[in-house]
This record gives C-alpha cells, sequence and structure tokens, in this order.
C-alpha cells in the first residue's frame, strides 16, 4: 500500500511538473502577427448647415452610407498562459467615400465626404475552447483612430459643388471586439481568422462657406470587417 501511494505521488508530481512546464513555455512567449481585413466603414452623419432654416428648422446635415474595403494590419504580442494573450496592433483601413444628405429633401444637396482611417488598438483574447490543433477565440480592446475627414457639399441639379466645405483631423477613442477560429499549421506558426466590429467614434468638422465657419458636419464611423492573418510565435 505505501509503495502504491509512493508510485502515485510520483505519477501526480511528474504530471504536475509537465503541465507547469508547459504553462511556462507558454507564459511570456512574444509574438508578432500580420493580418488582412475585408468588410465596410459605416458614416452616419449629422450636424446643421448654419443659417439656412427649412421649414422654420435648421438645415439638417443627416443619413448613412458606407464603403467596402480592404485593411492591412501588424500586431506584436505576448502569451498570458494557455488561454490569455494580449497585444498591440496598428492597422489601415484606406480612404473610405461616403455620400450623405445636405438638406431634408430627397436629393437636392449631397455631400459627398472622404475619411481616411488609421487605428492602433491594444486588445486582449481568451481562448474558450481548446482543441489539439484548432482553438476558439474572442477578444476586446480599446485604442484610439486616426481619421482625415473631408467633405464638399454639392447640388444635384449641376453635379458641382456649392461652395460649402468641411474638412478635419482627430484624434478618436474607439473599442473593439472579435470573435475567431485560429489553427496551429507549424511549431511556432498559427493561422487564424474571424469577424471583428470597430467603433472608430465620431469625428465633428466645421462647416465652411464664404462667409466663414457656419454649421458643423459630424461622421460617426464604425467598422465590421472578415479578417485572416498568419501569427509568429517565439
Amino acid at each position: 500500500m505505501r509503495t502504491f501511494m509512493l508510485a502515485a505521488g510520483i505519477v501526480a508530481f511528474t504530471a504536475i511538473s509537465s503541465q507547469a512546464a508547459g504553462l511556462e513555455k507558454s507564459n511570456g512567449r512574444f509574438y508578432v502577427a500580420a493580418e488582412g481585413g475585408y468588410g465596410k466603414v459605416e458614416n452616419s452623419t449629422g450636424g446643421y448647415a448654419g443659417e439656412i432654416v427649412y421649414d422654420g428648422a435648421p438645415w439638417l446635415n443627416t443619413g448613412s452610407d458606407d464603403d467596402n474595403g480592404g485593411s492591412i494590419g501588424v500586431k506584436v504580442g505576448m502569451h498570458l498562459g494557455e488561454r490569455f494573450r494580449m497585444d498591440l496592433g496598428y492597422a489601415y483601413y484606406g480612404e473610405n467615400d461616403f455620400t450623405t444628405k445636405s438638406d431634408p429633401l430627397e436629393g437636392g444637396y449631397l455631400w459627398q465626404s472622404e475619411a481616411e482611417i488609421h487605428t492602433v488598438m491594444l486588445a486582449a483574447y481568451y481562448d474558450y475552447a481548446q482543441f489539439k490543433k484548432v482553438n476558439l477565440y474572442i477578444g476586446a480592446g480599446i485604442g484610439a483612430s486616426f481619421v482625415d475627414f473631408d467633405a464638399l457639399e454639392y447640388w444635384t441639379g449641376s453635379g458641382e459643388p456649392t461652395g460649402w466645405y468641411s474638412s478635419e483631423s482627430d484624434t478618436l477613442f474607439s473599442w473593439q471586439i472579435e470573435t475567431g477560429i485560429e489553427y496551429l499549421i507549424a511549431q511556432n506558426i498559427t493561422l487564424y481568422g474571424g469577424f471583428r466590429y470597430i467603433d472608430l467614434g465620431e469625428i465633428d468638422s466645421v462647416v465652411v462657406n464664404v462667409r466663414g465657419p457656419d454649421g458643423n458636419l459630424t461622421a460617426d464611423l464604425d467598422v465590421q470587417e472578415i479578417f485572416v492573418g498568419l501569427r509568429y510565435r517565439f
């Protein structure tokens, strides 16, 4: 009996030591990743056009539009045990074009706007299901979006600019959530992909005409995309 208990203790100690060694092997290991995505950037506009009044109310800038396109990004991160990791990432979402209304009527006057978007995000991830070579994970992060926003008002009757414009560059608080799947294709190389939503924030841009500043145009921006990437663990 004493021999059996000693043997069981040795087996248990060996198993615990092996598990601890495995955790130590993953914990604190750095990685780099590169990824590409495709989806849509949506712009929901608001604001008003200064002194113009329509039916007793301010001339509003309203409506939403989206633009489809790709993104590229890079990340550097660290494993924090078997199921957790964190990384800092940069992504570029290109120049996105939108058409929204510049009056209460259908047609008439329109805003043609463009937003160039860069993001920097600090994100954390958790593997909620692990298999031999496949993991399912969820993640969330916070960071900043760097947005260059330009807009021109057009009259649809002529297709020419009216002389009203708006331009702003700003750094916006942003947050994201994502879910995905990853597959270990080699000892230190992981292929992953999934879906991500990013709330980029709202940029407030002053409307200007020949008289000077006259109203504002807001752009509430978000991203919905699918992505795929490669991660290398050192």
